[in-house]
């Protein structure tokens, strides 16, 4: 399991790739390929969903956003693992948020 510091309070990346889910896998990366495996979802027992390859992006959204992570539909879930990322958010309501999803 990737080592991950729970002591940030958030990272910055210029011209990051979030790679869309796909064979039960999503995440993002740095503009030259590094994994942030802080995108990565994460339960105390296990990596909830691998890390997916790094392809090249077929969107190019051009403004700041902010990662939202993944978005669950179930509700208890969403409280705790979607919404949990997202107090940037209301010290920055003009960010887009943007989620990756299993479902379309």
């Amino acid at each position: 399991m990737p080592e991950i510091n729970t002591n940030l309070r958030c990272l910055f990346f210029q011209n990051a790739h979030i790679m869309p889910f796909e064979k039960n896998g999503y995440a993002v990366y740095t503009h030259d390929g590094q994994l942030i495996k802080e995108s990565l979802n994460f339960r105390d027992y296990c990596l909830v969903f691998r890390p997916r390859e790094f392809t090249t992006p077929k969107i190019r959204l051009t403004e700041d956003c902010i990662f939202g992570g993944f978005l669950f539909k179930h509700y208890g879930h969403f409280l705790l693992e979607s919404l949990s990322r997202l107090w940037f958010a209301k010290e920055h309501p003009n960010l887009l948020v943007v989620f990756v999803c299993r479902d379309t």
